[in-house]
């Protein structure tokens, strides 16, 4: 049985019978209190409900950092000139990881305090996101502003908890916990991701 369009609101481990809460934007409940429970939301997903993340789940502990991605259209493939079809360029710059996508579009993705950068940028408006972009696009790429059209249409999405890993560095790290009492199951793939980068610093 599906629940379509629900969200998880509480995971009770403290009963004699364990249950899922679920509800829709119309404020109906649901419980789930049969069969086997898998839950498969990430640690900071799961630290936000009533049960106890991690302490009641597992000795590990998590952390997070925020991520960024920018797509930008073009009607023309400009890039081809410039022989960057299908490239990636690696910059030292916020923009971090510039991708050509054939003759389709343009997007680059970033991390740590680069993704926040990126997220007060936007803040300021469209001219002022674009301008910024062009600016560091052209500065990768060693090419001059004016030869970066602006794109016909561009969006971009930041996420606070981007990338979710583990802080401890182990080889046998589970891929699923088992509630001590409960026995419901927590499975996600941020648990098995270890950070080993070191953060970066705003441009």
């Amino acid at each position: 049985e599906f629940h379509f369009d629900y969200e998880l609101i509480t995971i009770d481990t403290h009963t004699k019978k364990p249950a899922l809460t679920l509800k829709n934007s119309d404020d109906e409940i649901i419980r789930i209190t049969q069969g086997d429970m898998i839950v498969t939301l990430p640690p900071t997903a799961m630290s936000r409900l009533n049960c106890n993340f991690p302490q009641d789940w597992t000795h590990y502990t998590y952390g997070s950092i925020p991520l960024f991605k920018g797509f930008l259209f073009y009607d023309t493939p400009w890039w081809q000139e410039l022989s960057l079809t299908d490239h990636v360029i690696i910059t030292n710059n916020p923009i971090r990881k510039l991708y050509f996508k054939d003759n389709r579009y343009i997007f680059f993705y970033t991390d740590s305090e680069y993704a926040n950068f990126w997220q007060e940028t936007s803040q300021h408006g469209e001219e002022h996101y674009l301008k910024t972009v062009k600016e560091l696009m052209a500065e990768a790429i060693q090419c001059h502003i004016d030869q970066i059209p602006d794109p016909i249409e561009q969006t971009h999405k930041y996420w606070i908890h981007g990338v979710e890993f583990s802080k401890e560095c182990s080889p046998t790290h589970p891929l699923s916990f088992v509630h001590k009492k409960s026995k419901i199951i927590s499975a996600s793939d941020a648990l098995s991701l270890i950070h080993i980068s070191e953060p970066t610093r705003p441009y």
